[in-house]
């Protein structure tokens, strides 16, 4: 479904009913602080990552109450990005000229996704850091981008955490080197605005559209 692969991170937009005034009042902080700190009205506040469960690739989430393994299908009609980590380095290190700048070789760095699995499987059944959901809508709230070093609810171990911190944490052990604090990573971030990530495709109502951009 989709055509994902494994290490792939799923940007999720939510549309919580009328009734659900909470987590409206919670989305909106979060697009809030996402708007102030990246700059556009970035609309995703869930984050899943692809990882192969057996034969198949399934979603593992860092979700409320505890974290766990999701089926690819639960994506059907729902309304995400699918983005993807594209570090390249140069092959041979030290200053060069700007001809052989040009003329450099670089090769990719690739996720260490066997180790990303087994992350995943000890994180099953994790409780969700809602003292940190809390910090983050509420530094949206009063416009303060001071979430990853101010704990007020949050976990002050850092131990726990949100659906963006907690994939942020993995992938940098799985050796995504170019995120440099998890604790201050949000959705918005894989949507491009992180260095070496790119939105691969936009999926909305189950549709796939046809400008990723």
């Amino acid at each position: 479904m989709f055509d994902l692969k494994a290490g792939q991170v799923i940007a999720k937009e939510s549309f919580p009913s009328w009734w659900e005034l909470h987590l409206k009042l919670i989305y909106w902080g979060i697009k809030k602080y996402q708007r102030m700190k990246w700059g556009r009205n970035w609309k995703a506040v869930h984050v899943f990552i692809v990882l192969p469960r057996g034969i198949h690739l399934e979603l593992f989430e860092q979700t409320y109450p505890k974290a766990k393994w999701t089926k690819i299908g639960y994506l059907w009609d729902k309304t995400f990005t699918v983005c993807e980590w594209v570090h390249l380095r140069p092959i041979e290190e030290g200053p060069l000229c700007s001809r052989c700048r040009e003329e450099r070789a670089y090769t990719r760095e690739f996720l260490d996704i066997d180790a990303l699995v087994e992350d995943a499987n000890k994180r099953v059944g994790m409780k969700y850091d809602l003292g940190d959901l809390l910090d983050f809508a509420f530094s949206g709230f009063i416009l303060k981008l001071w979430r990853s070093t101010v704990r007020i609810w949050g976990d002050k171990s850092r131990r726990l955490g949100v659906c963006s911190t907690v994939v942020a944490r993995m992938l940098h052990t799985a050796g995504c080197n170019t995120i440099i604090n998890p604790q201050a990573c949000d959705p918005a971030y894989f949507e491009g605005n992180g260095r070496g990530w790119n939105v691969i495709k936009r999926v909305r109502c189950g549709e796939e559209q046809e400008n990723p951009r």
